[in-house]
C-alpha cells in the first residue's frame, strides 16, 4: 500500500504524491516519508511534528514522552526514571523512583536518607536525618512544628510550664548558672 493519500495519477510511471497518509510526510520530491516514532504527524521533514501518538505530549514542533508521575525525567519508555520528583530518589538498579520516608521532603538511597526535612523538621546533627523542630533550646516535643510542647531541654536549658494545667506551655528556658 502506497503512503500516497492523494496523488497525480496512480496508474502511469513518474506518478506523484500530493498529500500522504497519516504517520508520513510529503518530502520536495513529491514523495511520502515516514514521520519520527514518536509523531502521530509531521510537515516538512520526519521530525517535525504536529500531532503525537499516545503516551507522547506535544511541544511546539516535537513530542515528548510522558513520564510516570513519580519521574522528573524518563527515557525510552514511561518507567524507566532518569531523575524524580520531590518526595523521590532514583534508584539505579531499576530506575524507578521510590518515595522517600517521612519526615524526608527529599532524599537519596535509601529513602530514609533525608537531604531536606518537611516543614517542622530541621535537617539532624546526624547526616541525613531530621530532628523536630521543637523551637529554640527544645530537643524534643510531642508536636513537632508547634511551639509549647517541649518534652526535653538541651543541656544548657531547662523545661518550665509558663501555662496553665487546662493549656500547658511547655517551653525551654536557658540557664543563667550551669544547669
Amino acid at each position: 500500500m502506497s503512503p500516497c493519500f492523494t496523488c497525480t495519477n496512480s496508474v502511469l510511471p513518474g506518478t506523484q504524491c500530493l498529500s500522504c497518509i497519516t504517520g508520513y510526510y510529503l518530502t520536495t520530491s513529491a514523495t511520502c516519508a515516514l514521520c519520527t516514532s514518536n509523531c502521530k504527524t509531521c510537515d516538512t521533514t520526519a521530525s517535525t511534528c504536529y500531532s503525537c501518538i499516545t503516551g507522547y505530549s506535544y511541544s511546539p514542533h516535537s513530542c515528548t514522552l510522558i513520564c510516570d508521575s513519580n519521574c522528573a525525567g524518563c527515557s525510552g519508555t514511561a518507567t524507566y526514571c532518569t531523575s524524580c520528583a520531590n518526595g523521590y530518589y532514583l534508584s539505579l538498579l531499576s530506575h524507578t523512583c521510590i518515595a522517600c520516608t517521612s519526615p524526608c521532603l527529599t532524599c537519596s538511597g535509601p529513602s530514609t536518607y533525608c537531604n531536606t526535612c518537611i516543614s517542622t523538621y530541621t535537617l539532624g546533627s546526624v547526616a541525613g536525618t531530621c530532628s523536630p523542630n521543637c523551637g529554640t533550646n527544645c530537643i524534643a516535643c510531642t508536636t513537632p512544628g508547634t511551639v509549647n510542647t517541649c518534652t526535653q531541654c538541651n543541656s544548657s536549658s531547662y523545661l518550665i510550664n509558663t501555662g496553665i494545667s487546662a493549656a500547658p506551655n511547655w517551653h525551654c528556658n536557658l540557664c543563667s548558672l550551669p544547669c
